[in-house]
């Protein structure tokens, strides 16, 4: 009797919990309601609904916040290169005056002394070219000045003048130094920039030092960092404009009252639109000193981008720049063309999986349990498949463990940092060949063919795995990648294919670990009754060309460059040290400057190397 019958043969008031559970389970999935294909094709559809449409939103959702982030960047790129080339040309000026008013307060500089102070002035000017004048105002408001003009020296009496009354005033009152605000110069006939230095010496003032730029240099700064899709300027304040590339070949104008054009007074419309009542708002992830909006135009939009910069006077500098947004919207463009096709892939692949679905008839827990370690890289925990009588089941499954197999020999053979990063990432990721700072190693063991002579084919093979073994694990510990095997020797690299700006540390310390390992493995032979290993290390770093190199139907993934040449070039010339060390290690002199403390290393030898012109410079690694 079954247990639907034995069921049925009870009173329903008299059946046990489980009983009514369980004959309302096989009634909910009864076949009567739904066919096995029926019920696959709705659930594959709808897992793939779910697993493909999740990581097309993280996937649309990380590329949008990295499309926003890069167009952040952007901004943040070009705000800092217009500010550091800013103050990196005021910054000499700095330097200069601080060095002079340094000089003035210790006395080895006597402002008494006429022919002393001319000289020191002309050499300021001579070393700074963006100045156009330098001066010095005594305490009595006798001034000495040179310009740049025509290098003549002028000494006059300020006493009557005002303004620079009230200077000493301030400087006495300790409210005036450093940048001044752009003042209208009736001397140069153009608007400057003053850079206020006191002098004191035993707490007297002794004069002011003022050093002077021309506002129209800080033009010529910008229009050379500007472009046809992007407008840099400076401004001071939010109307007046301190420097545009229309001002870089324009005749100074200006007067006391207003030494700097207005927005309105420069030919630029883009520029004079930056405050628009219609401006919108830049919904990017800036930088906190950072802001932005957008101002529609007939046309096209513009994008504005501008940074604060306090330090150059009383009120703030606008350095910013106006780029297109038909140039500068191109990586939202293309996240919309990501939306789009993925979508369109995520429609082709929900209906493939009903498709799928209605062909299969079991379970498919093994396949996923496969899949899974294959997606994690795990390749040692991928189940056997077994056969199945289903002949596409079993298909599927043998090609899944060839699948997986092969991946276990491929894995093997090339360098597993490359092999999950072409897993992980794709083969187009690593297709095309590039560039890149590496620096790369090759180790060669001394007297090897001397050693395998004294020993069979099986114990060669058994020494040199072991001692691969040892070397492979030093260069993996730290994040190197091992190219290839020749006879004794190792070749290996940092800097590819992640970018390890540490490289040369990375190498390098790998090498000492190295002749570490071999040390201890030396003594444990001694005990033995056998021969050390002796080891040469040569470590060499440079630009080389990597990526995929050979024939179509045979590539490796590997360096070609003279950095290479010359580290396997340094092994050899270790033939040459007289010592009996277990492990010797040469390196370049590129790599001795890589180093974080000199002391790593000691200087060796300049030697010629084979096929290459005249001698380097050679360091032993310590």
């Amino acid at each position: 009797m079954t247990l639907e019958a034995l069921a049925r043969s009870v009173p329903l008031e008299q059946q046990s919990p489980c009983q009514k559970t369980g004959i309302r389970m096989r009634q909910r999935i009864s076949p009567r309601y739904f066919s096995l294909s029926t019920l696959l094709a709705i659930s594959f559809g709808g897992l793939m609904l779910l697993a493909v449409g999740s990581v097309l939103i993280v996937s649309l959702g990380g590329a949008g916040r990295n499309t926003g982030e890069l167009l952040a960047d952007k901004a943040d790129l070009i705000l800092s290169s217009i500010e550091q080339r800013v103050r990196q040309h005021l910054g000499i000026v700095v330097a200069q005056a601080e060095y002079l008013k340094t000089s003035m307060d210790r006395g080895q500089l006597d402002i008494k002394d006429a022919r002393a102070l001319e000289t020191a002035l002309r050499s300021a000017l001579a070393a700074t070219p963006q100045v156009t004048g330098i001066g010095f105002i005594r305490s009595n408001l006798e001034v000495v000045r040179v310009e740049r003009r025509d290098g003549s020296l002028i000494t006059e009496d300020w006493s009557g003048q005002l303004d620079i009354i009230k200077l000493f005033e301030d400087v006495r009152a300790g409210k005036a130094a450093g940048w001044g605000e752009p003042v209208w110069s009736h001397p140069f006939q153009q608007t400057i920039i003053p850079f206020i230095v006191p002098v004191h010496r035993d707490g007297d003032l002794l004069g002011i030092l003022v050093p002077a730029i021309e506002v129209t240099e800080l033009s010529r700064y910008v229009a050379e960092m500007s472009s046809p899709v992007q407008r840099a300027f400076i401004l001071h304040g939010q109307d007046a404009v301190l420097a545009h590339p229309a001002l870089a070949g324009r005749s100074p104008t200006g007067a006391h009252e207003r030494p700097l054009p207005l927005l309105t007074e420069v030919d630029d419309k883009v520029l004079q639109a930056i405050w628009s009542a219609e401006r919108q708002p830049l919904n990017l992830p800036l930088r906190s000193t950072d802001q932005g909006h957008i101002v529609p135009f007939s046309a096209d939009y513009f994008i504005y981008m501008y940074r604060r910069v306090a330090g150059f006077g009383e009120k703030p500098w606008i350095i910013g720049a106006a780029l297109p947004g038909s140039d500068a919207g191109q990586e939202a463009e293309r996240l919309q063309t990501m939306v789009l096709t993925g979508l369109g892939l995520l429609l082709v692949s929900v209906f493939s999986a009903i498709a799928v679905g209605r062909r299969v008839a079991r379970p498919i827990r093994d396949f996923v349990r496969v899949t899974e370690a294959v997606r994690t890289l795990e390749f040692d925990k991928a189940p056997v498949l077994s056969r199945s009588r289903i002949r596409e089941l079993d298909t599927a499954g043998q090609a899944l463990n060839a699948m997986v197999a092969a991946l276990r020999w491929f894995e093997l053979y090339l360098p597993k940092r490359l092999v999950h990063r072409l897993i992980a990432h794709g083969q187009d990721d690593l297709a095309n060949a590039y560039e890149r700072d590496v620096t790369v190693m090759f180790t060669d063991l001394s007297g090897f063919t001397r050693m395998a002579s004294r020993l069979s084919p099986s114990e060669t093979a058994q020494f040199l795995n072991s001692h691969f073994a040892l070397v492979g694990a030093c260069v993996e510990a730290e994040g190197g990648t091992i190219d290839k095997y020749i006879g004794d020797s190792l070749m290996a690299f940092w800097g590819a294919p992640e970018e390890q700006p540490d490289h040369v540390e990375r190498a390098c310390r790998a090498a000492r670990a190295i002749a570490s390992k071999i040390h201890a493995d030396n003594r444990a032979r001694l005990t033995s009754g056998l021969a050390p290993v002796r080891v040469r290390i040569g470590i060499s770093t440079g630009p080389a060309l990597v990526g995929n190199i050979g024939a179509p139907s045979r590539m490796n993934y590997t360096l070609v460059g003279d950095a290479v040449n010359i580290a396997q070039r340094l092994e050899q010339v270790g033939k040459d040290v007289q010592d009996d060390s277990d492990v010797i290690t040469l390196i370049t002199e590129g790599v001795f400057t890589g180093l974080p403390e000199p002391g790593q290393a000691v200087f060796w030898a300049r030697r010629e190397v084979r096929e290459r012109d005249g001698t380097i410079g050679i360091y032993r690694l310590t």
